[in-house]
């Protein structure tokens, strides 16, 4: 049985979702498909911010959300790192207080794995900057740092290289791949550029007005 299924149907208006598809383990899987064929809306369900009709969420063998079983995990414990386009950032606390604010519920400070996260995004050197001055990609650094540092079962990164520049996105996305890499942590990567998925995913599932119509290995799917 599969350590991680994520099967659900949710009605928002006139728009519906009836998805199903399983996550590999510690591997970077790319969802796309056009503008409002509800890429966000899987993420939002997964992270709890949007609650389905009916179905079930499984990651690692936890259950997060089932309506058969009555199961609905609050959003803030059910370990998953969530990047957003934009970087949320505190603006009141400095690039190091945003981190740690991703470890405020971890019972004991882990310095191995901040110093490693930190190196992997290469930010050490901005730990004492205020976040309002970042540019565009040291913010999201920061905040996909943040949300690695919550101790996530999984990453979700929803359009995380908008309004970036092309060097911008580059470095962004090769992080990404040494965090999989290094981090032993599977990665939702939800994209409409098939330029950024060829690069970072191995698996690829395309939505289509809410309805997942292919999914598989990236050199199959992509000539879909």
């Amino acid at each position: 049985m599969d350590k991680s299924h994520i099967k659900f149907q949710l009605t928002q208006g006139n728009f519906k979702s009836n998805i199903d598809f399983n996550l590999s383990d510690a591997r970077i899987i790319a969802i796309t498909g056009l503008s409002g064929s509800g890429k966000s809306t899987i993420a939002k369900v997964i992270c709890g911010l949007l609650k389905p009709n009916n179905g079930l969420i499984k990651i690692n063998n936890k259950i997060l959300y089932s309506s058969e079983k009555l199961i609905n995990v609050a959003p803030h414990l059910r370990k998953i790192g969530m990047v957003f386009q934009e970087p949320r950032l505190f603006s009141h606390m400095t690039v190091k207080n945003n981190l740690l604010y991703g470890q405020r519920r971890n019972s004991k400070f882990d310095i191995e794995k901040f110093e490693k996260i930190i190196k992997i995004l290469g930010i050490k050197n901005i730990l004492n900057r205020s976040t309002y001055n970042l540019s565009g990609g040291e913010a999201q650094r920061v905040s996909i740092g943040r949300a690695l540092l919550s101790e996530p079962k999984i990453l979700i990164l929803d359009e995380p290289l908008t309004g970036l520049d092309t060097p911008r996105q580059s470095k962004i996305m090769s992080i990404i791949k040494d965090i999989n890499k290094n981090l032993n942590i599977p990665i939702l990567f939800i994209s409409h550029s098939i330029d950024e998925i060829i690069f970072i995913a191995e698996k690829i599932i395309i939505i289509e007005k809410g309805r997942v119509v292919a999914q598989g290995p990236i050199d199959e799917i992509i000539s879909y």
